[in-house]
């Protein structure tokens, strides 16, 4: 709620650029900076070297030096993670890639339910689940707001990667290994309390 509160607090003093850049995203006639159509053409140029090199692409962060005749953004990245994979390490890394990501996702999903479940009792069909009133266990609350604060987390990260050549940087990887070890601490710590919670229930 803080964090909303402040967002939008903060979107009134951004910079009349701020905006202007904005509107140029889906007004190609107030790109006066010319960068919706730099990107475009990146992209575009992301997709002809991935068809042109489908298996093992042009080599690992070769795009920025790759200079076939009639390229119009030569010397630049491809702005976008998954094409960035998909053009310099062909379907031999991009299948490896997105596996990773649904992983992660899939991580995070384990974890929360591995917190979750214990507090929600089983329930007959047609009837409203309740939320069971356990003791307090300050470990449970702190998984509880860990495990709810990594899927934004990757969905940010996600959301960030198709603007951002950031397959190669550290920042997706160790969200990823935070998830991972977080879901077997969650799965670990379930199992230990369910017989508590059972009696507690």
């Amino acid at each position: 709620v803080a964090a909303l509160v402040a967002v939008l607090a903060a979107v009134p003093l951004a910079p009349a650029s701020f905006w202007a850049r904005m509107v140029s995203i889906f007004d190609e006639e107030r790109d006066t900076t010319g960068s919706r159509q730099a990107r475009l053409d990146l992209m575009k140029e992301g997709v002809r070297v991935f068809a042109a090199n489908p298996v093992f692409g042009i080599g690992l962060g070769q795009f920025v030096n790759y200079d076939p005749t009639g390229r119009k953004q030569a010397w630049n990245v491809t702005h976008n993670a998954t094409l960035q994979v998909a053009a310099e390490l062909g379907v031999v890394g991009l299948v490896p890639f997105v596996y990773l990501i649904v992983r992660a996702a899939g991580a995070a999903r384990a974890a929360r339910k591995a917190i979750i479940l214990p507090l929600r009792p089983g329930r007959r069909r047609g009837t409203m689940p309740q939320r069971r009133q356990l003791p307090p266990d300050p470990e449970r609350e702190t998984l509880l707001t860990l495990v709810t604060a990594l899927g934004p987390a990757l969905l940010g990260w996600i959301v960030c990667a198709q603007f951002a050549s950031v397959a190669l940087n550290w920042t997706f990887y160790l969200v990823l290994g935070i998830l991972v070890a977080t879901r077997a601490v969650a799965v670990r710590f379930s199992s230990e309390r369910a017989p508590s919670l059972v009696r507690a229930s």
